[in-house]
């Protein structure tokens, strides 16, 4: 699996968290937190090499627990980014041909 797949997958996963803890009536600021902790081990620590920043997903739930909505950027990239993976995991040589013919769209 791509690491891009990976950091969509761990942009729902934070998105699933939150929902969560809501529901289940855990105080949601935690996961805010626990972001800015992992940032808080540096950007070499190999953990970063396929998670997106914790910085930014901390940034991302935060805006989100104040009822500010996503910027258009943002919901592009991920659904840029599904189509993206969907194509270079189930359709390699479409994938490739289009990287080829057509870089700025993907």
């Amino acid at each position: 699996m791509n690491a891009q797949f990976s950091q969509l997958e761990e942009k729902e996963a934070d998105d699933y968290g939150l929902v969560f803890l809501k529901r289940e009536k855990f105080e949601t600021q935690d996961a805010v937190s626990a972001l800015k902790k992992l940032a808080g081990l540096g950007k070499t620590h190999s953990f970063f090499s396929s998670h997106p920043d914790p910085d930014k997903r901390a940034e991302r739930l935060q805006a989100q627990l104040e009822g500010r909505a996503l910027s258009i950027e943002q919901k592009q990239q991920s659904i840029i980014g599904r189509v993206k993976a969907f194509l270079e995991n189930n359709f390699p040589s479409l994938y490739g041909l289009l990287k080829k013919w057509l870089p700025w769209l993907i």
